[in-house]
């Protein structure tokens, strides 16, 4: 179970230098390096998020799942335009695997 229920789930993309290269050496490098450019955000269902040690339920019919690690920040209370030196007020925890 995840230590929080949330109610939504934002990811981001091409977040970081290896994973922008990863994906030009195996992709389609010329729109890879385009979309590195851009802020990618992008959200997906609450139900894909679980717990530590808890199992991955896959379809049957799955030959192939993509994971990498994750860094998952759970923002405490609303907000909106936090400064720098705020932003700890807002910050409920952060989680990597």
């Amino acid at each position: 179970m995840p230590p929080t229920q949330p109610t939504s789930y934002w990811a981001i993309g091409l977040n970081y230098a290896d994973h922008v290269a990863h994906q030009i050496e195996n992709l389609d490098a010329e729109r890879i390096a385009k979309d590195a450019q851009a802020f990618m955000p992008w959200q997906k269902g609450v139900s894909c998020i679980i717990g530590q040690g808890d199992t991955v339920i896959l379809p049957a019919e799955s030959d192939y799942v993509h994971y990498e690690g994750e860094l998952v920040i759970v923002i405490g209370k609303p907000a909106r335009r936090i400064t720098p030196k705020k932003h700890q007020f807002h910050l409920g925890l952060y989680l990597r695997e």
